[in-house]
């Protein structure tokens, strides 16, 4: 889980869009 949420934070980082990690992780 905490993984999941570092990729997350790591994503809204590069990438600056939240919702679309969140699409990519489903």
């Amino acid at each position: 889980m905490c993984l999941w949420l570092w990729v997350l934070a790591r994503v809204k980082k590069e990438m600056g869009c939240g919702l679309m990690g969140l699409f990519a992780g489903l």
